[in-house]
């Protein structure tokens, strides 16, 4: 049986109402509207926690940079460069810059989960029926089949819900589940309210894993800064920015309380790689997520790169597609139309775009569509 990965950049979610990492500075600073509606209008703790959030991050923009033209990049880079070194800036403390920190990371995660939230609420979904299409060819396979993997640069959860709002319409629950190809621990020990099941447990179970692999890390993992266990609520009813924004005590330190352990060291933390040029690698779970990738790469027959533009600053990104991509591979590329050269008559217009950085890395055998992302799913679930 062959084995197709897909590669899903921003561009895939854009579809969805999702901001391209550009523009969520915007989302989280001057945007009020996701998926046409008002995101600061509702009265759930999360949204008024947001409320604040907003109030001292646009202040802090204001005190510590000269023009409002940043980019996010920028920001992180800042912070953490500053945290590191246990330095301060623009008046303000290392204490209270690693809770900017904390802040810019929630507001962003608060954002992602209305995303969602909002594009779940409508009708249909090119994105359920991808979910529905993977869950098909997954089932398909047999229980020691391996199909199909994904290889997400998003924090975003759109597809993780998919699945298992699909999972859930078929009653499915802990018939197929998603496969983080790391160890996550269900946020409740029931499972009629976490109906998600630790990958290693889950074909010994006889559970059809679904592979989904986050490299950058995921907007439903939730860190114990104490025990390194990585907490998710897959599958759960709870609202995801109760779930994942609000700060939320480590049932491990609940389990297992210490009386010389920091106060901090008793909250779960999100657990995503931040936009800053020097991403750091290091913690365990995103080194077992990258070595997986590796592996995934190198048995496929087919990549599908969808909505990732490749940019030259994802070099680890690249240095590992290199080494892990079989000279022999297939390799697709889905982009927008807007990508297509066919579309600029200037030479230079065409050397930004996205093609020229692929066959420089892959040579002239990729194979471009500029359909986009429906038009991919349309196609799939045809076949």
């Amino acid at each position: 049986m062959t084995k197709t990965i897909f590669v899903l950049g921003a561009g895939f979610s854009r579809v969805a109402g999702f901001p391209l990492q550009g523009e969520i500075l915007s989302l989280v600073t001057d945007s009020l509207y996701v998926g046409g509606s008002d995101i600061l209008s509702g009265p759930d703790f999360p949204t008024h926690e947001f409320r604040k959030q907003r109030r001292q991050l646009v202040a802090f923009l204001r005190k510590t940079f000269r023009t409002q033209d940043q980019r996010l990049e920028d920001i992180f880079t800042l912070l953490d460069q500053a945290i590191a070194s246990h330095a301060t800036f623009g008046g303000y403390s290392l204490t209270q810059l690693i809770e900017i920190r904390t802040s810019w990371i929630r507001a962003i995660l608060f954002c992602l989960h209305k995303c969602s939230e909002q594009h779940l609420a409508k009708r249909s979904s090119v994105y359920v029926r991808f979910a529905a299409w993977l869950i098909k060819k997954r089932l398909e396979a047999g229980i020691n089949g391996d199909p199909v993997s994904i290889l997400s640069l998003n924090w975003d959860s759109l597809l993780e819900d998919c699945v298992f709002r699909v999972a859930r319409n078929l009653r499915a629950l802990r018939r197929i589940d998603i496969d983080y190809c790391v160890y996550t621990t269900p946020l409740d020990d029931n499972p009629d309210v976490c109906p998600h099941v630790p990958s290693p447990k889950q074909k010994a179970t006889g559970i059809y894993n679904l592979k989904l692999l986050k490299l950058h890390g995921s907007a439903t993992w939730l860190r114990c800064p104490n025990s390194g266990l990585v907490y998710t609520g897959l599958g759960m009813t709870t609202s995801a920015t109760e779930l994942y924004v609000t700060p939320r005590a480590s049932p491990f330190m609940k389990a297992h309380p210490s009386g010389s352990a920091a106060r901090s060291a008793s909250f779960l933390e999100p657990y995503i790689i931040t936009p800053t040029f020097t991403k750091v690698f290091d913690l365990p779970h995103i080194q077992t997520t990258w070595h997986n990738a590796f592996v995934e790469l190198r048995e496929a027959e087919e990549v599908v790169f969808v909505g990732y533009s490749l940019p030259d600053a994802d070099y680890h990104l690249r240095a590992l597609l290199i080494r892990a991509i079989r000279p022999k591979t297939r390799i697709r590329v889905i982009l927008s139309r807007s990508d297509d050269p066919s579309n600029y008559s200037s030479h230079l217009e065409r050397s930004t775009l996205p093609e020229g950085r692929y066959r420089r890395l892959f040579g002239d055998t990729v194979v471009f569509d500029y359909k986009g992302v429906e038009s991919l799913i349309d196609d799939l679930v045809l076949l």
